[in-house]
């Protein structure tokens, strides 16, 4: 999200979540009328909500957003080749809840796989079996 506009009167402000709810983490509350820096979400939603009191009006906010498409990991994949990585997809953001993934690796060589972890993880109640 990148704010283009930012002229909010003194009790006004613009608050963003990470996710769909009020319950989820606050990514920031803008009240002032300086253009705050862009901000950076890791879930696939935000809530923008803007808060206006009774006492004064202000030129109000714009702001400008862009998706990032992510490509998540199938049910079962394949892998064939000699060499290869492993990714649920989810990249820089978080991963999606109830996610059920698996992989078969048999190379052609057919000997043994070693695997490697290069960045692993989880949250509360998720496992890699």
């Amino acid at each position: 999200l990148t704010f283009t506009k930012m002229s909010l009167s003194v009790g006004d402000q613009v608050k963003i979540y990470d996710g769909t709810t009020t319950l989820d983490n606050v990514l920031g509350t803008y009240i002032a009328a300086e253009v705050p820096s862009p901000v950076t979400s890791n879930w696939k939603s935000v809530l923008v909500r803007f808060f206006s009191d009774s006492a004064y009006r202000g030129d109000g906010f714009s702001l400008t957003y862009t998706g990032v498409s992510v490509t998540r990991c199938d049910a079962n994949t394949v892998a064939t080749t000699e060499t290869g990585t492993l990714t649920d997809g989810s990249g820089a953001y978080y991963y999606d809840n109830s996610m059920s993934c698996a992989w078969t690796i048999t190379p052609p060589s057919g000997g043994l796989v070693t695997l490697t972890f290069t960045d692993f993880a989880l949250r509360g109640g998720d496992y890699v079996t």
